[in-house]
């Protein structure tokens, strides 16, 4: 992904005997995951996502811009240029993946992969502007799905007859422009079937590819040759669907077109697990990244599960080291920050792999627990038996705000309550929300509420009085 960018190319013999490619230029940002719709106008609409930092799927690779959408890049010239035009708020955004349908009125509608299932929205303009997503009334696992309109007019869904899982991959028709979805055809009953896509012949068969068991997230070869790694295709017609079972001729489900077997290769690691890497190798991917911070979250990312089995004097010699690294130039002491991200794995290395699933939970109870207490973050990581950078780490990926911030957050809450409905002073109310300092407390509070303290009582005191006489 250089530039995290989308890039095409254009060939303008494709029947010759040998192609010949344009120069390769880049489309748009971030990633794009489905395919182009050519509108009536001859327009060409293509899918492109900038991604939120909780849907990245390449370490580093996160568009630093304000707007984070699933957007539309136009064509007027059959791809020679694009433009970009706007895309729709999300809400509980998966990796998008999203694709266009025109509509019988001229509207556009846009269908996106969720956590939920499929969200929909609409544009009135061509594109330019879209509606906030809304449900779309396909509750199912958040995964790719496919959509187009059939030469017969009729619109076409592939996607799972399943509220969670990836199975029962089932080909849908709607003849009321996706409003209601009247036929159902299963494809494949198995699990872990997924990311369908298909196309329309002349003679009206409509092929659908997609993938089963494709082993995502294995752990090594071993674990990977435990899954199918198939690629499949069903071959079947709009007279199908409508049955709800192969009534065509030539019509078949299920047919296997790829299919990985052992790998034979010379090298020890061919899909470069990042856990398979040799030092060497991770430590060179480490440091070409742009910072020290980025560099130290990307190995607690990697291997920060580690650490959860580690004695207590272990991860206090791996907090020294971290935040040596973290103090380091990178430009003028390379060679030690080197040396000491290499003594960083190595201490990482001596746990083993343990499951962080259940510490968040503990995290934000010991800090409700402990809320008006001035603890430290070294006490907290202690307390808790964690690093204190994978602590913090941890945290941030899972509240997408700071240790600091969630606790200042809640303290907040409670001055709120307490100015509302105590004649407490604000030193007092410092004091007994683990402020020392009063004056930082009221500078704290201004931040978060716009005003101070003493504003803040005198305007909750008149909203309550209001509140009063109107129910008396």
């Amino acid at each position: 992904m250089p530039e995290h960018a989308v890039y095409a190319s254009l060939c303008n013999n494709p029947d010759a005997d040998i192609l010949n490619w344009s120069k390769p230029f880049i489309i748009g940002k971030d990633v794009m995951m489905n395919k182009p719709t050519f509108l009536s106008t001859g327009e060409l609409m293509f899918p492109i996502a900038v991604w939120d930092r909780n849907v990245q799927a390449v370490k580093g690779c996160v568009s630093e811009g304000e707007e984070r959408l699933p957007f539309v890049y136009r064509s007027t010239d059959c791809g020679t240029t694009f433009e970009r035009l706007g895309g729709p708020k999300v809400e509980k955004r998966s990796f998008d993946e999203h694709m266009i349908l025109e509509l019988s009125d001229g509207r556009l509608m846009m269908f996106i992969r969720t956590l939920y299932g499929i969200g929909k929205s609409y544009s009135y303009d061509g594109g330019r502007t879209w509606t906030d997503a809304e449900a779309s009334g396909y509750v199912g696992p958040s995964t790719r799905f496919h959509i187009r309109r059939l030469s017969s007019g009729r619109i076409l869904l592939i996607y799972h007859d399943s509220t969670s899982k990836r199975s029962n991959l089932a080909a849908y028709l709607s003849e009321d422009e996706g409003e209601t979805w009247k036929w159902k055809l299963l494809l494949d009953e198995r699990d872990n079937v997924s990311y369908p896509d298909a196309v329309e012949a002349k003679n009206g068969y409509i092929y659908i590819i997609y993938d089963r068991e494709r082993g995502a997230f294995c752990k090594g070869l071993e674990e990977l040759y435990h899954n199918a790694r198939e690629i499949l295709m069903a071959k079947i017609t709009e007279e199908d669907i409508i049955a709800g079972k192969i009534v065509s001729k030539d019509s078949r489900l299920k047919q296997i077109v790829s299919k990985l077997g052992v790998y034979l290769g010379p090298m020890i690691n061919p899909y470069s697990e990042k856990l398979l890497l040799s030092t060497d190798e991770y430590v060179k991917q480490v440091m070409d990244l742009p910072a020290n911070e980025k560099m130290i979250d990307s190995i607690l990312e990697d291997f920060g599960r580690c650490s959860l089995t580690l004695d207590w004097d272990t991860i206090q010699n791996l907090n020294a080291k971290i935040e040596y690294a973290l103090n380091l130039d990178k430009k003028t002491s390379r060679k030690e920050l080197e040396k000491t991200i290499r003594e960083i794995l190595f201490i990482f290395k001596k746990g083993e792999e343990a499951n962080p699933v259940d510490l968040f939970p503990k995290m934000i109870a010991y800090i409700n627990n402990n809320l008006c207490v001035d603890l430290s973050l070294d006490e907290m990581a202690q307390a808790l038996h964690l690093s204190k950078f994978y602590m913090c780490h941890l945290f941030k990926e899972k509240a997408k705000i700071t240790i600091m911030s969630y606790r200042n957050a809640r303290r907040i809450q409670l001055a709120k309550k307490q100015l509302a409905t105590t004649e407490l002073s604000i030193t007092d109310i410092a004091l007994s929300l683990g402020y020392t300092d009063a004056a930082y407390f009221s500078k704290l509070f201004m931040q978060y509420e716009g005003m101070t303290p003493t504003q803040y009582r005198k305007t909750s005191r008149k909203i309550n009085n209001m509140d009063e006489g109107g129910l008396s």
